[in-house]
């Protein structure tokens, strides 16, 4: 059960991560 919430934080932080980008590119 501590696999999917690696993987999920892992998903969270290149998301937050292109966010960031996304919001410097505006």
């Amino acid at each position: 059960t501590l696999m999917p919430l690696t993987i999920k934080d892992d998903i969270l932080d290149q998301s937050l991560d292109i966010l960031s980008k996304a919001i410097v590119n505006a």
